[in-house]
C-alpha cells in the first residue's frame, strides 16, 4: 500500500475513543462519506476481567494450609487470593541457580505446569489444577524458593461508567494538546527525542503514516498471531508520531514496541516483568508502561528495579479508577507516576491520585490509531496517554542532555491549582534546555 493510500485512509477514517479498551464514540469529521468503525468499550461494567480471582477455590486454599506455620506459604496463600489474581497459577523466584534448575527438573513430576521461564531472575509462571501440588513442593523444597506469588492481571486501564463518575475534570484539549504543555506548532520539534529509545510496552504497535520508516522496532511478546489492540499505537504516536492529528512530543525518537497485551488489551504480571527486561535488553533509555494492575508483583518490582539501576526512567499511568491511590505499576518508588487532568486544570474525571510524580493532558488527546490492519486519527481520555505523553517530554529532555530525567520533569511542571495529592509537583511542561 503507497504512503498517499494510507493517508487518505487516515484522512477518511477518523475515529473518537476512550481509553482503555478505546470504545469509539462518533466521528470527528464533517465529511458524510466517513465510516464508523466500532470498538467495544471497556468501563468498569467489564472490571471483572482485572479479578478473576473471584472464582478462585478459597476453600481449596485454606484446607491445603497444612498444620505448620509457612510464612512463605501464607504469603502465597493470601496472594492468590487477592483482587486481580489470576486463578490456578503462580510466580516462582528461586535463591540460587542451583535450586532453580532442581525445580525445572522435577516441575512436571509434581503436576506443576511451566508457562514462562526467566531464566536471568530464576523465575518461571506456573499452572496447576490443584493448590496442593504447589504447596507440597514448597513443603519440600521451601528453602529453595526466594519468592512465591501470585500471577496478576495487567490491562490496558478502563473508564468509568458515566453514572459511577465522581469527578468533574470533562474539559477536552483537543489540537490544543501540544501548546498546553510547550509543544506547540511555534516550537521546531523536528529534532525532539533524536538519539532517545522509549520502550512502549503495551498491546503493539501497528503500521501508521505517523510513524517514519525505521523508527518503530517490533518485539512480539505475544505472538499469538491475533489483530493488536489500537491503544499500543495511540500510545507510541504520542511519544513520536509525526502527522497532523497524531503528533508526539518527540518525533525524532525512536519506538521499541515490545508487544505485551493481547488483541483485547491484557497481559498478566509476568509478561510485564518479561517485557522491561526486554526493553532493558534492547537498550531503552526510558520504559512506558501505560497500563495497571491491582496486584503488587514481586516479580515486576524486580524489573522495575534493575531497569532504574541501569539509569532507565520508567513511566507509568496511576489509573483510571478514581480512587485516592495509584495502580502498579505506577506505585513502585522511582517510577515516574502521571495522573491525567482536563484542559481547565482539574483532576480528569476518571484519574487516579495519590500523590503521582506530576499530571499531564489526559481529555481528549488526538492520537494515532490502529484497527482491523487499518491506521486511524482518534481522540481519547485516559491516564494512559498522560503517561505517553510524560515518556515524549522525557525523550525531549534527555535528548537535550538532562541527565536526571526524573528532576527534569518535576522541576519544570507547573501548578495547576489542583492539590499534590492529585497532580504532584503539577502539569507536565516541556523546556528546551539542559537540567
Amino acid at each position: 500500500m503507497t504512503e498517499r493510500r494510507l493517508l487518505a485512509i487516515v484522512v477518511a477514517s477518523i475515529v473518537i475513543f476512550t481509553v482503555a479498551l478505546y470504545g469509539v464514540l462518533g466521528l470527528l469529521s464533517n465529511r458524510e462519506d466517513v465510516t464508523v468503525t466500532t470498538v467495544p468499550r471497556r468501563t468498569a461494567a467489564d472490571a471483572q476481567i482485572l479479578n478473576p480471582s473471584a472464582n478462585l477455590p478459597l476453600n481449596e486454599l485454606a484446607s491445603s494450609s497444612g498444620s505448620g506455620v509457612d510464612p512463605l506459604w501464607v504469603d502465597l496463600k493470601q496472594s492468590l487470593g487477592a483482587r486481580g489474581a489470576l486463578p490456578n497459577e503462580a510466580i516462582l523466584t528461586f535463591k540460587d541457580g542451583t535450586a532453580y534448575s532442581a525445580f525445572l527438573a522435577r516441575a512436571a513430576a509434581q503436576g506443576l505446569i511451566i508457562k514462562g521461564r526467566l531464566d536471568e531472575q530464576r523465575s518461571v509462571r506456573v499452572g496447576f489444577d490443584n493448590i496442593g501440588r504447589l504447596r507440597y513442593d514448597l513443603a519440600a523444597h521451601g528453602s529453595d524458593y526466594q519468592a512465591a506469588g501470585a500471577n496478576f492481571a495487567v490491562s490496558v486501564p478502563f473508564l468509568p461508567d458515566r453514572q459511577q463518575r465522581t469527578g468533574s475534570g470533562e474539559a477536552p484539549f483537543g489540537d490544543a494538546m501540544l501548546a498546553s504543555i510547550g509543544a506547540g506548532q511555534n516550537m521546531d520539534r523536528s529534532q525532539w527525542g533524536a538519539g532517545v529509545t522509549v520502550a512502549v510496552l503495551d498491546s503493539g504497535v501497528g503500521a501508521h503514516p505517523t510513524f517514519s520508516v525505521g523508527q518503530v522496532t517490533h518485539v512480539d511478546l505475544v505472538n499469538d498471531g491475533k489483530p493488536f489492540n489500537g491503544h499500543g499505537t495511540a500510545m507510541a504516536s504520542l511519544i513520536a508520531g509525526n502527522i497532523g492529528g497524531a503528533q508526539g512530543v518527540a518525533p525524532a525518537a525512536t519506538i521499541l514496541d515490545v508487544r505485551i497485551a493481547d488483541s483485547t488489551g491484557v497481559s498478566d504480571s509476568f509478561m510485564l516483568a518479561k517485557g522491561i527486561e526486554t526493553a532493558v535488553e534492547r537498550g531503552a533509555q526510558i520504559i512506558n508502561i501505560s497500563m495497571g494492575s491491582y496486584g503488587d508483583s514481586s516479580l515486576v518490582a524486580q524489573a522495575v528495579q534493575a531497569a532504574q539501576q541501569r539509569g532507565i526512567l520508567v513511566v507509568a499511568s496511576a489509573g483510571n479508577e478514581q480512587v485516592s491511590s495509584k495502580d502498579w505499576p505506577a506505585a513502585y518508588t522511582g517510577v515516574v507516576s502521571v495522573s491525567g487532568i482536563d484542559a481547565k486544570g482539574q483532576l480528569a474525571y476518571f484519574s487516579n491520585s495519590g500523590n503521582p510524580t506530576l499530571a499531564a493532558p489526559a481529555v481528549g488527546i488526538p492520537s494515532a490509531y490502529f484497527q482491523d490492519g487499518k491506521p486511524y486519527l482518534a481522540q481519547g481520555d485516559g491516564t494512559s496517554q498522560a503517561a505517553a505523553l510524560v515518556s515524549g517530554a522525557a525523550a525531549a529532555m534527555k535528548g537535550w542532555g538532562s541527565t536526571n530525567l526524573m528532576n527534569a520533569l518535576i522541576n519544570t511542571a507547573h501548578p495547576t491549582g489542583a492539590t499534590a495529592q492529585d497532580v504532584g509537583a503539577g502539569m507536565l511542561s516541556v523546556v528546551p534546555v539542559k537540567h
